[in-house]
């Protein structure tokens, strides 16, 4: 038999016929748990005892390439899949928050800076606990201040 293999190994109807037997007996070595180097063990055996033609060698080397990511990468469902996209939005959303709270945080900072010089420490922790909305309160405020207790009653 092996003598019988030898003799047809250079067909490539009978190497792409193998090809795809390989293909779906390393699948299964993946599926029943085979370690990556007992399934690259057997790999170079196939590679050394089988020479393919160039396009076949090709195909071959994809597939297994594409094995390899296929079992490194967890299947992800759906639900896991809407549950990443909503927390992406979530994180986007708070980012963007963030972004304008330090921003307006720091606006209100320059600006009292500008009218009044020294800020307090006090004031700046008030300032930096503060959310959104009451920085832009503030900010307001500035325009018609006398000095900072006008800002932050």
């Amino acid at each position: 038999m092996w003598n019988d293999y030898h003799f047809i190994k250079n067909q490539s109807l009978l190497k792409l016929y193998h090809v795809n037997i390989w293909q779906m007996d390393i699948r299964r070595l993946y599926e029943r748990g085979l370690s990556r180097d007992a399934i690259l063990n057997l790999y170079k055996f196939i590679d050394w005892s089988m020479t393919l033609p160039e396009p076949l060698a090709v195909r071959y080397n994809d597939y297994i390439h594409q094995l390899e990511e296929e079992q490194s990468m967890a299947y992800i469902t759906t639900a896991e899949r809407i549950g990443m996209q909503k927390g992406f939005q979530q994180g986007i959303e708070q980012g963007l928050h963030r972004g304008q709270q330090e921003g307006e945080y720091r606006l209100l900072l320059k600006l009292l800076q500008r009218k009044f010089h020294a800020i307090s420490e006090t004031y700046q922790q008030k300032i930096q606990c503060a959310d959104a909305e009451t920085l832009l309160i503030w900010g307001e405020r500035i325009l018609d201040a006398n000095n900072l207790d006008d800002i932050f009653k």
